[in-house]
């Protein structure tokens, strides 16, 4: 009784782009695949620095996709549920060419500061980009929005909502994954009622939306036979209104 995600279904609305996409972290580290994202380059080849890319790589980044966006008109916007100095998040965005960092505490978000934002839905995240894109929207605008409710820890006694028990050996990785798909549902609900919104406007759009990371679930959980090293597979689509 798997739930059906329509924001990966390659026939819907507006899709021009969508596939696997292989990420260098899994189970957390979602940094690495924000940093592989901005500059193109694999973490992996900075050895043992690879989980300090964002404090070590970054201040010596030249180019990156949202330097790219700056020389083009573009003024480019980083929304994140965690705090600016989480991770060293505000230096390397400046450093990848980012003008503005914000929090949704910025927008109007009811909580301190300081606090990092592990349950704020994907919904009011969206909503947060939907009130940047129409603050802004006398040039062009890029926002990177990062989702976090969709994030572990997974409760191991969530209810088996969708009937999978049965096929694992160990219980708890199942409610732990009866967890992650409710919250992914919540997600895909967000995602499709953000492209419906902002892909039926009159402006030239692109949505993007892929996964940082495969989710820890401290079991075994994902088919080994679809890819090498499926730990390390997540999912992207793309939409457009470019006609």
């Amino acid at each position: 009784n798997l739930p059906k995600l329509s924001m990966f279904d390659a026939q819907a609305d507006f899709v021009s782009g969508y596939g696997p996409l292989r990420v260098q972290t899994t189970g957390g580290g979602t940094w690495l695949s924000e940093f592989s994202f901005a500059t193109g380059l694999d973490t992996n080849d900075f050895a043992h620095r690879k989980s300090s890319v964002f404090y070590t790589v970054a201040p010596h980044v030249q180019t990156s996709f949202y330097q790219e966006l700056k020389n083009n008109g573009y003024f480019t916007v980083l929304l994140t549920p965690m705090t600016k100095d989480n991770y060293n998040t505000r230096q390397a965005y400046e450093n990848f060419g980012i003008d503005l960092v914000l929090q949704p505490q910025d927008l109007g978000y009811d909580a301190d500061i300081n606090s990092n934002l592990w349950k704020i839905t994907s919904h009011e995240m969206l909503q947060y980009v939907q009130d940047i894109l129409n603050q802004y929207s006398d040039k062009p605008v890029a926002v990177f929005m990062l989702s976090m409710n969709e994030h572990g820890p997974y409760d191991e006694t969530t209810e088996d909502h969708y009937k999978i028990a049965q096929y694992f050996d160990d219980e708890k990785v199942a409610r732990r994954l009866n967890d992650y798909l409710s919250r992914q549902e919540a997600l895909n609900e967000a995602t499709d009622y953000f492209a419906q919104k902002f892909l039926t406007r009159d402006r030239p759009t692109l949505f993007l939306y892929f996964g940082d990371h495969p989710p820890a679930l401290y079991g075994k959980a994902v088919r080994e036979d679809l890819f090498k090293d499926p730990l390390y597979v997540t999912q992207f689509v793309m939409k457009d209104n470019f006609g």
